[in-house]
């Protein structure tokens, strides 16, 4: 067996258990030459001698490797380091959503919400500025890297139908718990962008947000607020 370290790290959080059932695993396969490790983890050094396996187990329907609730951790090059939760099924793939903003943006540098958030600054900024941030192995089973709707976080009430222009999206389980819509910025409860622009006859100008207190209200899209970032992870 080599002596060279392989150095592993885990994309989720593992509880000391599993902590501990995949170091012994990983230490049982590099006696054989050939380690497979689950489809969560990450390599950082790998001796020349030893032949490293993905297991990549195929699922069916709602079957997914992550449970709702379930956390990663990720790390954004020149941002720092993050969480992500997931929040909801959809075949192979999860929908996470970071615990708490990465950056503060406007959501245009002028003051419209013409073309909604598809043709905002801030979705320049996500492809353009956030996108190269991320691991490059995570970016292969990344899909539709954007931030949230209204409708996810809070359904669709009354104050929606009559301000915001609309969205197809039901209110995410974990966001019924007003603390999870709650999210930090540099460690300081911060108001962050969701997608929906105000109806015209509201103002042609202002998009929604989440305040510091898991409520809702909206902005001219040149103020500055907290981007918290949402993605399709597939499996």
């Amino acid at each position: 067996m080599s002596k060279e370290l392989l150095v592993v790290r885990s994309m989720i959080n593992l509880n000391p258990k599993q902590m501990e059932d995949l170091y012994s695993s990983i230490a049982m396969q590099r006696v054989t030459g050939t380690v497979v490790l689950p489809v969560y983890c990450d390599l950082i050094v790998v001796p020349n001698d030893l032949d490293i396996k993905i297991d990549t187990p195929t699922y069916k329907s709602e079957n997914t490797r992550y449970k709702i609730g379930d956390q990663i951790s990720i790390s954004l090059t020149g941002f720092g380091e993050f969480t992500a939760t997931a929040q909801k099924h959809d075949g192979d793939r999860t929908l996470f959503i970071f615990d708490d903003c990465v950056a503060s943006e406007k959501m245009n540098k002028d003051n419209t919400n013409k073309g909604g958030f598809d043709n905002s600054y801030l979705n320049r900024w996500l492809q353009e500025k956030l996108w190269p941030a991320f691991p490059r192995e995570m970016k292969e089973k990344i899909r539709d890297l954007t931030i949230p709707t209204y409708g996810q976080m809070f359904g669709h009430d009354d104050w929606y139908k009559e301000v915001l222009e609309p969205d197809n999206d039901e209110q995410l389980p974990l966001m019924k718990k007003r603390k999870n819509r709650v999210a930090d910025y540099n460690d300081e409860y911060g108001w962050y962008w969701l997608k929906n622009a105000t109806k015209k006859s509201v103002s042609s100008s202002n998009f929604a947000f989440v305040d510091n207190y898991g409520g809702a209200l909206y902005a001219g899209a040149p103020s500055t607020c907290g981007v918290r970032p949402a993605f399709w992870l597939v499996d």
